[in-house]
């Protein structure tokens, strides 16, 4: 009985976050943590991910997690951490552009290392508006 009552709650929450329907399918995603794509090569004058996000907010830097929420404020979704996670890399084309410099070793603990990204795509599950309408 529980698990049904938070079920409808979940289905109520979603409601009340998407405007009525004008027409056009609505895309609701809802994030699903990340994973690591590897380590990556880098080099300082052609870089692999294109944005130092940690040079605009000194708060991206530090760990995955803090890399994570710069990379989604910015609506992409793979980004690297270099340096014992001291740098923060990502940009609009990092999903194709990661690994141009080849597979890499001695990133350390999932924070990178010297011109080495610990690569990782945060994992979304998205659905439209008109799959929503199928949850009744």
């Amino acid at each position: 009985m529980r698990m049904i009552s938070l079920g409808v709650l979940a289905f109520v929450t979603l409601q009340l976050l998407l405007p009525q329907s004008t027409g056009e399918e609505q895309l609701l995603c809802i994030d699903a943590g990340f994973a690591s794509l590897g380590c990556m090569n880098d080099n300082r004058d052609n870089r692999a991910m294109s944005v130092k996000l940690h040079h605009y907010k000194s708060e991206c830097r530090g760990s995955v997690a803090r890399c994570m929420k710069c990379t989604k404020e910015k609506h992409w979704i793979v980004f690297g951490l270099q340096y014992e996670g001291t740098e923060c890399f990502s940009g609009y084309d990092a999903e194709d552009t990661f690994k141009k410099h080849g597979e890499g070793s001695g990133c350390e603990d999932g924070l990178g290392g010297w011109f080495r990204n610990s690569v990782y795509k945060i994992l979304q599950h998205c659905t439209t508006g008109l799959q929503r309408k199928r949850w009744l």
